[in-house]
Order: C-alpha cells, then sequence, then structure tokens
C-alpha cells in the first residue's frame, strides 16, 4: 500500500481511520483491484462462493490494511528513534570537540604564560651578563669602573639590551 495513504490513516483518528479503510476496500472491489492475500482468504471463508467472498473481502483487507498501519508506524517510530540517536551521538561529538577546544586554549594561554615568563627571566640575565662583561672588557683595557658609569652606562646598557633582546627573540619565538 502507498506510504501517503499509510501516513494519512495513521493521523487519522480510528473511527475515521476504519471508515477510510472501508472506503479504500470498497473502492478495490468496485475496480477489480484485489489484495491478493485478503481475496484469497475471503474465498477461503466463503468456501468457493464468489458472492460471499466479495462479502468477506472487506472485512480481511480492512484487517490487512490495519496490519499495514502498525508495521508503518513501528517503521517510523524506529526511523525516528534512530535519527534521534543520531543527534543525540552528533551533540556528544560536539560537546566534546567544544571542550576539547576549550583544553587546548586554556594550554595555549598557561604555555603562553610561561614562554612570557621564561622570556623576561632569560632577557635580564642576558642583560646582567652582557652588562658585566661590557664592564670586564672595558677594565681589560685600562678604563676604571668610575669612568665607565657615567660616560659609558647608556651605549653598554642599549647594546646589551639589543643583544639580549634578539636571542630571546630566536631562542623563544
Amino acid at each position: 500500500m502507498d506510504r501517503k495513504i499509510l501516513k494519512e490513516l495513521s493521523e487519522l483518528n480510528n473511527r475515521l481511520a476504519e471508515d477510510r479503510m472501508y472506503e479504500i476496500a470498497v473502492d478495490e472491489i468496485e475496480n477489480n483491484d484485489f489484495d491478493k492475500v485478503a481475496q484469497a482468504i475471503a474465498f477461503e471463508e466463503a468456501e468457493g462462493d464468489e458472492k460471499k467472498a466479495r462479502a468477506f473481502y472487506t472485512k480481511h483487507r480492512v484487517r490487512r490494511i490495519k496490519d499495514e498501519i502498525t508495521y508503518f508506524v513501528t517503521e517510523l517510530a524506529a526511523h525516528i528513534e534512530a535519527e534521534a540517536k543520531k543527534e543525540d551521538q552528533r551533540i556528544v561529538n560536539l560537546k566534546k570537540q567544544n571542550q576539547t577546544a576549550r583544553i587546548e586554549k586554556r594550554k595555549d594561554g598557561v604555555l603562553s604564560v610561561i614562554n612570557s615568563c621564561l622570556r623576561i627571566i632569560f632577557f635580564v640575565g642576558l642583560t646582567g651578563v652582557a652588562v658585566t662583561l661590557a664592564i670586564l672588557i672595558l677594565s681589560m683595557f685600562g678604563v676604571s669602573s668610575d669612568a665607565i658609569t657615567p660616560v659609558l652606562a647608556l651605549p653598554i646598557m642599549c647594546t646589551s639590551l639589543y643583544v639580549a633582546y634578539k636571542l630571546v627573540e630566536q631562542m623563544f619565538p
């Protein structure tokens, strides 16, 4: 039977659905377009009498239509349930992806803070080493530390800071 008719029948209340089933059976009788199974059962019940078989046909055809509706509704419910399970699984997967993304974002944030702290620590350490080396080198050439402070402090600090910055930039991109 056509799925459209089955859907229509399943949506009607019991009385209207049954009336519609009888209409379908009567139409089939009038058009000599019998359901083979209902026809065979009716013919058997009528013990071969053609007129009685036509009368019994309606009863058996309505029963078969009810069975088809039950099967259709069961099949439809199973399909809806399967789709709901798919949707539930899709939602679970989206939640997992979202949670993973949040974790990764937190990791990236923590790593960024750690990276910044390491840069600062390394930069300060390199600056101190560079200034110390500059003072040692100048003292090797006989320049006293008292003379270094007022005259050469700014260029030494700028050079030291630049070298330290470039080293940190290369080591912690």
